[in-house]
């Protein structure tokens, strides 16, 4: 089985359409980046405070880092990517 990466998982429509309805409905700041520090989704800005790992086969693969509600996407990713690897 091809290894997941944070990129192709971000990519899948579904998983863009969560997101920017979260983005949308929260009004968050954030964004989602891989270990690379490249960014996957969404715009870095100066509220992007806090950061919260996103973790794939007990491997860190990426982050979410912006305001105090980026832990619900955290978490939301790191559910949603265990579920898709089982």
């Amino acid at each position: 089985m091809a290894r997941l990466t944070l990129k192709s998982f971000i990519g899948k429509e579904e998983i863009g359409s969560i997101l920017n309805l979260f983005t949308e409905q929260s009004r968050s700041s954030y964004f989602v980046e891989d270990v690379n520090g490249k960014i996957l989704f969404g715009t870095k800005t100066d509220n992007n405070i806090s950061d919260y790992p996103i973790i794939a086969d007990d491997e860190q693969i990426g982050w979410v880092k912006g305001d105090e509600k980026a832990i619900f996407v955290a978490d939301l990713l790191n559910h949603l990517l265990k579920k898709e690897l089982e």
